[in-house]
């Protein structure tokens, strides 16, 4: 992604930063509604925030095709406020990192192992799978 330039697309960078904000507001609210407001099976397993994050991969891969791979690329300040914005909120690190201490300790070795290889692999395949999609867009 390229540095964001004030100059580019007429944004401010006062106006990109209330942007990035507003996209973040929506991303975290999906989480939270995808981690806690299912059901209670859903939200007592870590797999959870392993299937948000994979969506936010998918469309981490699609929106950097958009970047780099069509004659008309998006605009930086698009790529800021779907990436660090919406995606960024959306998917979660230390939520992961949580999870797989949290299971570690309380479950077992083999399922934490388990979820941070499916966390890496996945996440690599669900980027993949959307550059790839957005590649043969017509």
């Amino acid at each position: 992604m390229a540095p964001w330039n004030p100059g580019m697309a007429g944004v401010s960078a006062l106006g990109l930063a209330f942007a990035v904000a507003l996209a973040a507001i929506f991303g975290a609210w999906i989480r939270f509604a995808a981690t806690q407001l299912g059901p209670s099976h859903w939200r007592q397993h870590p797999w959870a925030t392993w299937c948000v994050n994979m969506v936010a991969c998918f469309l981490m891969g699609l929106l950097a095709s958009q970047g780099s791979h069509r004659i008309n690329p998006s605009p930086v300040s698009l790529e800021l406020v779907g990436a660090v914005g919406f995606l960024g909120s959306l998917s979660t690190f230390s939520t992961l990192m949580a999870d797989l201490v949290t299971t570690w300790q309380r479950c077992s070795k083999r399922q934490s192992l388990t979820l941070g290889a499916a966390s890496l692999l996945g996440g690599l395949l669900a980027c993949q799978l959307g550059l790839v999609l957005a590649r043969h867009q017509p």
